[in-house]
């Protein structure tokens, strides 16, 4: 299957391939099985996905409940990106945080990743939504029912297709 692949070629071949260890890697944390750490550890030599891997672990304790443990590998990958020459291949795990947050009714830890969406909200339209659905859900944790149904409908304004399939945002 690889028979007449350059050298130059077969670089890409590695990249395309952490990337799909990450995508492995990440679908197992979401699940919150401690198998994600095992991919971490496969991408952890490649510049391109230092953080992801990183991510990956910090994802995995946050879904075991380790907040503290996640919060140590979060201030490292913090240091880590300063650090880095090369840009990391994936930049974002906040949508899944969120989830992970919510899904432990964890009111603080929701409000660091909306903070923290703001920011990609500003530079990048495509973000808006994300952040708008992160405010309704800290809303319905919260449970303040009619700012959470506010907020989700808002997001379903956003995100609306017109009648030729256009989205109006």
């Amino acid at each position: 299957l690889l028979t007449g692949v350059t050298g130059t070629q077969m670089k890409h071949i590695d990249a395309v391939r952490n990337a799909i260890l990450y995508a492995i890697g990440m679908m197992d944390a979401r699940c919150g099985r401690a198998s994600a750490t095992e991919y971490a550890a496969r991408l952890d030599h490649d510049p391109y996905h230092k953080l992801s891997a990183l991510g990956l672990r910090k994802i995995v304790l946050l879904q075991q409940g380790d907040f503290v443990a996640a919060d140590q590998l979060r201030r490292q990958a913090e240091v880590l990106a300063l650090q880095m020459r090369s840009p990391s291949m994936f930049q974002s795990l906040l949508i899944v945080e969120l989830e992970v947050y919510a899904g432990a009714r964890d009111l603080p830890g929701m409000q660091q990743v909306i903070e923290a969406m703001k920011g990609p909200a500003a530079l990048y339209p495509g973000w808006i939504p994300h952040l708008r659905e992160a405010q309704a859900r800290f809303q319905l944790v919260r449970g303040d029912l009619a700012a959470a149904k506010q907020g989700f409908e808002a997001c379903l304004r956003l995100t609306a297709f017109d009648t030729d399939g256009h989205s109006d945002s």
